[in-house]
């Protein structure tokens, strides 16, 4: 590899490993995701803007989120309009009941 030590080239490795598991730049075959693709926000972002919409009116949230990723779908922005479905989806998951009496929500 390019007359590099063996120790070099491993290490060399598992930065770039390393890098892409915590910037999201591949997928689980290690295939890259596009710079455009909404996959690349990691769902704690996601689950992060969805609470502070249910924190800011949990009346509300849900029908902020649509309305959010309409309005950039409507000028063709097509990775907000991704991330805002996939808050839109969160804020479901966070408003939904637990369905056993002792569970956390």
């Amino acid at each position: 590899m390019l007359g590099l030590q063996k120790q070099t080239a491993i290490d060399l490795f598992l930065i770039f490993k390393q890098a892409g598991e915590q910037f999201g730049l591949w997928d689980e075959t290690f295939e890259l995701i596009p710079a455009e693709s909404s996959a690349r926000i990691q769902e704690m972002e996601i689950f992060r803007a969805a609470n502070q919409l249910m924190q800011q009116n949990k009346e509300t949230a849900q029908a902020e989120a649509t309305k959010r990723s309409h309005a950039v779908y409507a000028v063709g922005d097509m990775l907000n309009f991704q991330m805002w479905a996939r808050v839109a989806q969160a804020v479901t998951l966070g408003q939904q009941k637990p369905d056993r009496p002792n569970a956390i929500n």
